[in-house]
């Protein structure tokens, strides 16, 4: 099972935007309930305020996984690989690729 990748220690979100974290946390909360398109909605409406977020793609794209999206779950986890440097989230994302058979 894929690992929920969580927003703490993360220090790439700027603190005065609590709108970020809310939807982040709501998108979390979505996913662990199986609610994937409300989940795909949560983390969508994180990258229309902080199109960087690359937690955001990642747990965006274990939703369109999980939901049979396997096109958009793919660009999600090659997105996370454009923009983080973060060695673990690279990690999990080649090996979500390496599931979904694209390189």
């Amino acid at each position: 099972a894929a690992l929920l990748i969580s927003l703490a220690g993360a220090g790439v979100l700027p603190a005065a935007d609590e709108s970020v974290d809310a939807y982040f946390l709501k998108g979390n909360e979505q996913l662990k309930a199986k609610n994937f398109d409300q989940a795909v909605d949560s983390y969508t409406q994180v990258l229309k305020l902080d199109p960087k977020n690359e937690k955001a793609y990642f747990n965006r794209g274990l939703a369109h996984r999980a939901n049979g999206a396997r096109e958009r779950a793919i660009a999600d986890f090659k997105k996370v690989l454009d923009l983080t440097n973060d060695q673990s989230l690279r990690k999990q994302a080649e090996d979500q690729l390496k599931a979904l058979g694209a390189q």
